[in-house]
């Protein structure tokens, strides 16, 4: 079976949930090809993600190809590409959604091109502008696409006209969490239900395999992600801060990186805590592994999320977690057995789970780590997940 997964930015640091899931279907004897609207804008620090790269077609690298790919799609295949110039009118909103949909079209007509190309059997899309992309190459070319949806973006209320209409013209949807789920049943019509499915992402299949290292004596916390409001970096700082003022040493490593960058340095340098919170900045999986495996416990104290892949990585490296109850979170982490959940955007409330977890035991937080990682093992292990996978690829083509 030969499929394609097609991507807005692929590969990148916070896409590696992508990656497994291609290595899963690649394990199962699934040809898979890699395709990308663009290249990530940065340096690839992870030497997996660096191999990716190489193997990835990025559709917008060359522009002579796309203005080739749009003369021979139109010349060849004009019908359907006015089929796709259709679809593209009726998901726009707007003067300036018509323009972005114009160069979506123009990209469908590349995608198209490596379609046909590659003799893809069928498409799977990542994000929003990708399944859009999809949608119109689906148009063009005919290909049964499908798409995951990871969240929050596409939940949006200003996205539900146009996630209704990509749900309309896939073969199925996958969400990767049970809330996931019952916000596609409320988006989509009900005729439509029968395409939504939960397929969870794939937890690191060595991180879950290997023994871990026992918790350090010194209490130490860290957060892996990007620096943007939604993950709650600046609120993290500030229940930092706050457990400072009460007495309690505590340090703090962030790996990642994006447009907080800059207001977090600002906030350590206010709290004079610059010799305990150190910015990482993007890192390899070793380097997260190192970060975590070095802390006490992991914290992400987000405001909207789908269901993060680094909690699994926290359990299955033997530490619980502080995050929120937001999303599918509650369905990984159980507050009290395997982490503390509390309120997004409430850095006293962060500050005082972060003081329980330095009042707790080692074997307590052992304990409660164990209990994460059975539950990651039991919903997020890379064979029975690729294999759901499979069957709805088979029954789709």
């Amino acid at each position: 079976m030969r499929i394609g997964f097609f991507a807005n930015t692929y590969p990148a640091p916070s896409a590696t949930f992508i990656r497994r899931k291609i290595q899963g279907l690649e394990d199962l004897g699934v040809t898979v090809c890699r395709l990308s609207s663009r290249s990530f804008g940065g340096e690839l620090v992870e030497p997996a993600d660096q191999l990716e790269a190489g193997k990835t077609d990025v559709l917008t690298a060359h522009r002579r190809g796309i203005v080739q790919s749009v003369a021979t799609q139109t010349l060849r295949h004009p019908r359907a590409v006015l089929g796709g110039a259709r679809q593209a009118l009726k998901l726009s909103a707007g003067p300036r959604e018509l323009v972005r949909h114009g160069a979506y079209l123009a990209i469908a007509q590349r995608l198209a091109t490596r379609v046909r190309v590659q003799r893809l059997e069928h498409l799977h899309a990542y994000f929003d502008t990708s399944t859009t992309v999809a949608l119109l190459a689906h148009r063009i070319t005919g290909i049964p696409f499908s798409f995951t949806v990871t969240g929050p973006e596409q939940f949006e209320p200003c996205q539900h006209d146009r996630l209704a209409e990509q749900i309309r013209g896939a073969r199925f949807v996958t969400a990767v969490s049970e809330d996931g789920l019952r916000n596609l049943r409320a988006i989509a019509d009900p005729r439509d239900h029968p395409k939504l499915h939960l397929v969870r992402d794939i937890a690191e299949p060595t991180w879950l395999d290997t023994p871990v290292t026992p918790i350090p004596t010194t209490r130490s916390v860290c957060f892996v992600g990007r620096l943007v409001d939604r993950k709650g970096p600046l609120d993290l700082i500030e229940a930092v801060h706050r457990v400072h003022q009460r007495g309690r040493d505590l340090s703090l490593a962030m790996v990642g990186d994006g447009p907080l960058r800059g207001a977090a340095l600002e906030l350590i340098a206010r709290h004079g805590l610059h010799e305990h919170v150190t910015l990482l900045g993007w890192g390899s999986a070793q380097l997260v592994r190192r970060t975590i495996e070095a802390s006490t416990s992991l914290v992400l104290p987000s405001s909207a999320e789908g269901l993060p892949m680094v909690l699994m990585e926290a359990f299955a490296r033997g530490r619980p977690v502080i995050t929120t109850p937001v999303a599918g979170i509650p369905e990984l982490v159980e507050a009290g057995r395997s982490g503390w959940l509390v309120p997004p955007k409430d850095p006293a409330a962060l500050s005082d789970a972060i003081e329980e977890l330095l009042d707790c035991s080692n074997e307590m937080l052992t304990g409660m780590a164990r209990v994460g990682c059975e539950r990651t093992r039991a919903q997020h292990s890379i064979g029975p997940l690729s294999e759901q996978l499979l069957g709805l690829l088979r029954a789709s083509v």
